[in-house]
């Protein structure tokens, strides 16, 4: 049984006599309040720390402790406690009011500035927040609750805030953001000595300089990459790279590059999720479109 599973208490399909070993709640975000300013979200998941002191309280979030874990999608307001004796950048992670965790040392001295710089502006961060766990089957058999709050790497961030709390334009941000260098890494999966995934924001700050060129360029060595980690590793190609070269020549009225790049995605093995097909349909759009 996989760590989540453990975690959740069973796995989707497994039964205990008393009914599903989970319930998925379902995604709670309602609308934000004044004052509040959503994160950026793609990107990993950033994992709180020492939920297990705020049990009660996230039971609280949750609606109460169940014999079954739970599953809930919500909002988390991110706060800045410099006060803190043990950690001058350490943050806070509220639900409801509901003080329910803290970012890890390090993932809060990275957020720190931007986080400082929303406090100034008179604002409150916000980020998708995932609990899960939490099972009381009696007092032998209870289960913590896990939260993963969800926000891109901090340096995105303050790109984000460049834009929304000083005005500047996308154009503007970008030319004060360095280039990103190249690595020295080497294998599968690797361009220009970095993984592949790590070059999409340097692909976004090409774009924004309007140097659509040199972003074609590098997309397709992320293509190059995806496809031999692919087969190296024997799973199905991310997505990402082969969608942003369709959306750049749909842009540019080039239909076929556009079809040869969504032909080259068909033609390749595909990783589970909505985006094989989605490409799929627009390639088939297009197709009879030409027809």
């Amino acid at each position: 049984m996989s760590i989540l599973r453990r975690i959740l208490g069973g796995g989707e399909g497994e039964r205990s006599e008393d009914g599903p070993d989970w319930i998925d709640l379902g995604d709670q975000r309602g609308e934000l309040p004044e004052g509040a300013l959503p994160l950026r979200a793609s990107g990993g998941g950033l994992r709180l720390v020492g939920e297990s002191h705020y049990r009660e309280a996230i039971a609280a979030v949750a609606g109460g402790r169940r014999r079954q874990s739970v599953k809930l999608v919500t909002w988390a307001s991110l706060v800045p406690e410099p006060e803190n004796p043990y950690d001058t950048n350490a943050v806070g992670a509220y639900i409801d009011g509901h003080k329910v965790g803290h970012l890890s040392r390090q993932d809060a001295a990275a957020f720190a500035p931007v986080l400082a710089r929303i406090t100034a502006a008179g604002l409150t961060a916000y980020a998708r927040a995932d609990i899960f766990g939490g099972w009381d089957r009696g007092p032998s058999d209870r289960g913590d609750y896990g939260i993963t709050v969800y926000a891109s790497p901090a340096d995105e961030q303050a790109r984000m805030l460049d834009r929304r709390l000083d005005g500047k334009s996308a154009r503007d941000v970008a030319a004060t953001t360095p280039a990103m260098r190249a690595g020295r890494k080497q294998g599968p999966g690797m361009v220009r000595g970095r993984p592949h995934s790590d070059w999409h924001p340097e692909v976004k700050r090409l774009a924004d300089l309007g140097d659509d060129s040199a972003a074609e360029a590098l997309l397709l060595e992320i293509c190059d990459a995806t496809e031999i980690e692919a087969a190296f590793e024997g799973f199905g190609v991310a997505p990402a790279a082969y969608e942003r070269l369709a959306v750049m020549y749909r842009r540019q009225g080039n239909r076929a590059a556009e079809i040869a790049i969504l032909e080259r995605f068909a033609a390749q093995p595909h990783a589970p999720g909505a985006m094989p097909s989605k490409l799929g349909e627009r390639l088939e759009r297009l197709r009879a479109q030409t027809d």
